[in-house]
């Protein structure tokens, strides 16, 4: 452990929604819940100290804030959704040597567009040159990808993703990188509001293929995750809750997903 900081030393108004992303410098935390929002705080990434806290680029307070990220180019990404239909999905890259500093790179609303589909983003390449954009919504079992070039962006791409039979609760989708044969990996996590989650269950696989692992605790749902290469070899690191319920530990756990042959993980199995 390099540094811990609590609510109070992140300066957090809201702590029950945690969406972070780090650069070399910083470390970003989303301070927002619903339509409330107390701007972005920013730690020093070495020290964990308090440094500042950055206005959010949405001033209308039925606004949510989606999900923040930090692309492969250092470029800081803030979503933003509405938990009403039709408000769509913004996507703004900030760039401080612009009088307004935060620039949008994807816009996406109509009478179509679904509920909280700023919820889950993800950012691959540079968004001021050449990048995609990753978005899912809650129990749609859709991905929705915008190719971003020089800063600006069109319409989307949307798949209907069949590697479950089921709705899922919530999926994160990542490219390993900009090259055209990249990985693209899903990870979801399975259960509804009805069932009060008692048949929750999460699970990791690359887009395309039948390989995945499973949780091996049925009663487990994706925080995050993140793929990295280390010796020529490739890691998937997730940090998965193991219930539910409220106060339930959350766990990291590293697998090398190097040898597709060795990637079948079942429930039970470590």
């Amino acid at each position: 452990k390099v540094w811990e900081a609590d609510q109070t030393a992140m300066n957090l108004a809201w702590s029950n929604r945690m969406r972070l992303a780090a650069d070399d410098n910083y470390v970003y935390v989303l301070d927002a819940v619903l339509n409330y929002c107390n701007g972005i705080q920013v730690l020093d990434r070495k020290t964990g100290a308090f440094v500042k806290t950055m206005a959010a680029p949405y001033p209308n307070e039925y606004v949510c804030l989606g999900d923040i990220n930090v692309d492969d180019a250092g470029n800081l990404i803030v979503s933003r959704y509405n938990y009403a239909y039709g408000c769509g999905l913004l996507a703004y890259y900030y760039d401080e040597t612009k009088a307004d500093p935060w620039v949008c790179c994807v816009y996406y609303a109509d009478e179509t567009t679904p509920q909280t589909i700023g919820d889950r983003v993800t950012v691959c390449g540079d968004v001021k040159k050449q990048a995609i954009l990753y978005a899912t919504a809650p129990y749609l079992n859709k991905i929705y990808s915008w190719n971003i070039a020089n800063g600006t962006s069109y319409s989307p791409v949307v798949e209907d993703y069949t590697g479950v039979s089921n709705p899922w609760n919530n999926a994160i989708v990542r490219r390993a990188s900009m090259a055209e044969d990249a990985p693209v990996y899903v990870g979801i996590t399975m259960g509804t509001e009805a069932s009060g989650f008692a048949d929750a269950s999460a699970l990791f696989q690359e887009k395309g293929t039948s390989n995945e692992i499973t949780s091996s605790n049925l009663f487990a749902r994706i925080l995050n995750y993140k793929t990295f290469v280390m010796n020529n070899e490739e890691y998937l690191a997730v940090v998965f809750q193991e219930s539910w319920e409220r106060y339930s530990a959350s766990y990291l756990r590293i697998f090398n997903i190097t040898d597709r042959d060795r990637w079948v993980m079942v429930r039970g199995s470590e």
